[in-house]
């Protein structure tokens, strides 16, 4: 079921709801902000809330779906764009878990650092005691309950950065992509040596609070 045919199905009072865009829990273990695209993941998103999601509500996780401002300039009929407009409202209000105009950026793959650092800063000016946050595509299965028991072997231990790195698994060391058409362009200007650090890749990765204070304070 896509974002629009769920809304045809709710009841409208639904879209009398309350102003608050996040429901949140007070000092949760782990912020978890899952990666997602407003308009064409709604499936996913239900997925997550039907599973692994409604189960990190009582372990007193925070799961947060990173959506951003949807664009609608490929849709020509302002009819629809309002359709779609009162659907992400909608959703917004009955789940309060999908964060848009909040995070102050455009729904797109080449805004995903834009995102990820609008995350971090709401993360860390939101939840002052809560230890680590995780970032998390849409499409992956997290058994939580396992993370957290990862978590406490770090507990007390700062900084805490946990992931996949291309350069342990695939035992190669990674290098910047010059090509300015590219999605993932890195300017010799901005980063002028020929490999990158190792750094954690792709659908999941954590960090303790601190870097997420870090990012918050000297890349905003």
């Amino acid at each position: 079921m896509n974002l629009l045919e769920w809304a045809q199905q709710q009841n409208l009072q639904h879209s009398q709801g309350t102003d608050d865009f996040l429901t949140t829990i007070s000092d949760p273990q782990l912020v978890i902000g899952v990666k997602t695209a407003v308009l064409t993941n709604f499936a996913r998103r239900q997925a997550i809330r039907e599973t692994w999601g409604q189960r990190a509500k009582h372990l007193n996780v925070q799961v947060i779906f990173l959506g951003c401002v949807p664009i609608m300039s490929d849709i020509p009929n302002e009819a629809d764009r309002k359709r779609l407009r009162d659907a992400v409202k909608m959703e917004r209000t009955v789940y309060r878990d999908l964060l848009t105009e909040e995070l102050e950026c455009e729904d797109s793959y080449r805004n995903l650092a834009n995102k990820v650092k609008a995350f971090f800063d709401l993360a860390a000016t939101m939840y002052l005691q809560t230890p680590y946050v995780m970032l998390a595509d849409d499409d992956m299965y997290l058994q939580v309950d396992k993370l957290l028991r990862l978590l406490e072997d770090f507990s007390g231990k700062k900084p805490v950065y946990l992931g996949q790195s291309w350069n342990h698994i695939y035992t190669r060391k990674s290098a910047p992509v010059r090509e300015e058409s590219h999605q993932s362009n890195l300017p010799k200007a901005q980063y002028p040596r020929s490999e990158l650090p190792p750094f954690a890749f792709g659908p999941h990765y954590v960090v303790s609070m601190d870097w997420a204070r870090f990012i918050s304070k000297n890349y905003w």
